[in-house]
């Protein structure tokens, strides 16, 4: 996000409609990556919500998230769906 358009709501209401667009085709998952080297990125994501997965530790200091959406679906069936953003 531009820091322009940073504190303003917009990335936030961008992951709200994402999420809402997995939620309405029954997705139970979101998963996402980020990186600890972006200002803010992991703290952003934590405050949407999403809890850390894998924390890699590499040099890119890759962390994996994931959220639960709450949708009452087939276990069996289920699917993650991940949000380019």
């Amino acid at each position: 996000m531009s820091k322009s358009w940073r504190r303003k709501g917009v990335a936030s209401t961008m992951v709200s409609l994402g999420e809402d667009f997995c939620h309405k085709k029954g997705y139970e998952n979101v998963y996402l990556h980020t990186h600890r080297t972006v200002p803010g990125s992991l703290n952003f994501w934590l405050a949407q919500g999403y809890h850390i997965t894998v924390d890699t530790k590499n040099e890119m200091g890759t962390v994996h998230m994931e959220k639960q959406l709450n949708n009452q679906v087939d276990k069996e069936a289920t699917e993650k769906c991940e949000i380019y953003i």
